[in-house]
């Protein structure tokens, strides 16, 4: 404050006068200056795509392995039987055509073990694939052939009943 002591008092109001006057000239300035521009939160990333269906084709033929509990083949037996009647009575021709060109093998032989549960191997096969999926899941549910309480009895006999089941799209060889 020295300094300002052999300043004047006009000069003392004066300078004091130009530090308020910066200090409201900038505050004011700061004021009228629009704030940074926020940065839009990322963008989300798309949902992703739902899995493709291991057993919807586009080979020309297929086959279908089952490994079934040996105890549970009447189950097995009865839920493919139950669908092939309930399809081909209905009026889907894409679910007809799969259960059409569907042909069922039971491999021969004893029950073979597998995990050590005695199982028993059932080999489907179509050589023209359908439209639609191979899965039983969609048989059942996705056709809007069953009910749905017949459709889900029919589905925990037949999840009961598999351990393994195997798609392979199919490629010819030769002529």
């Amino acid at each position: 404050m020295r300094s300002f002591g052999i300043m004047s008092a006009g000069v003392r109001r004066s300078v004091v006068a130009l530090g308020v006057v910066a200090s409201v000239g900038t505050a004011s300035a700061y004021a009228q200056t629009p704030p940074p521009a926020q940065t839009p939160p990322p963008a989300q990333a798309p949902a992703p795509a739902p899995a493709a269906d291991p057993l919807k084709f586009s080979s020309q033929s297929v086959a279908l392995l089952y490994i079934v509990k040996a105890d549970k083949v009447a189950d097995f037996d009865l839920f493919w039987s139950t669908v092939r009647t309930k399809v081909m009575a209905s009026d889907n021709a894409d679910y007809k055509g799969l259960i059409e060109g569907l042909r069922i093998y039971k491999v021969a032989g004893d029950p073979q073990p597998v995990n050590g549960v005695p199982s028993v191997t059932y080999l489907f096969v179509a050589d023209k694939t359908a439209t639609v999926s191979y899965s039983p899941t969609a048989v059942l549910f996705d056709s809007k052939i069953f009910e749905y309480a017949a459709a889900n009895e029919l589905f925990t006999k037949l999840k009961e009943s598999i351990t393994t089941l195997q798609p392979w799209p199919l490629t010819k060889v030769g002529g």
